[in-house]
């Protein structure tokens, strides 16, 4: 017998019970009937076969106490964040904010397209390319504020 689907309330309930047992990820898929996967791909086949759908969630920072936020210093959810060194991983953010700047947002530079999105932790309703074009624009718009 197959479960219920759980309301966005319980599946929010999932996805922080998932991070309280795995502190070191910053990110979970849970599909309607309140499984939890690490990765994207194992949620869209355990949807699939069973006709849901999931949803991405990204570790909340805000148990986590971070310095005020400053002009062109980068915000919780942004890379440095993730648990590495962070002079690397500002110089890893700013090399990839510059790749975007250089990137000809095209359906030809599809893989580096879904690279960035990504990287830079965007959500999208869908991985095609058109999709990915409109977030990354909308996300370079955000940059130059």
């Amino acid at each position: 017998m197959s479960k219920s689907l759980l309301t966005t309330t319980e599946l929010e309930a999932v996805a922080v019970q998932f991070f309280e047992d795995y502190p070191n990820h910053q990110d979970v898929y849970v599909t309607e009937d309140g499984q939890p996967f690490f990765e994207e791909n194992r949620a869209i086949m355990h949807a699939d076969d069973k006709g849901l759908t999931y949803k991405r969630y990204v570790r909340s920072f805000d148990e986590a106490s971070v310095e005020p936020k400053q002009e062109n210093t980068p915000t919780s959810d942004s890379p440095e964040y993730r648990g590495a060194d962070p002079s690397e991983e500002k110089a890893k953010y700013e090399a990839k904010v510059k790749e975007l700047q250089e990137l000809e947002l095209d359906s030809k530079n599809y893989t580096q397209l879904k690279d960035l999105v990504r990287y830079f932790g965007l959500e999208t309703e869908n991985m095609k390319a058109p999709t990915l074009i409109k977030a990354l624009n909308e996300f370079k718009q955000k940059l130059s504020e």
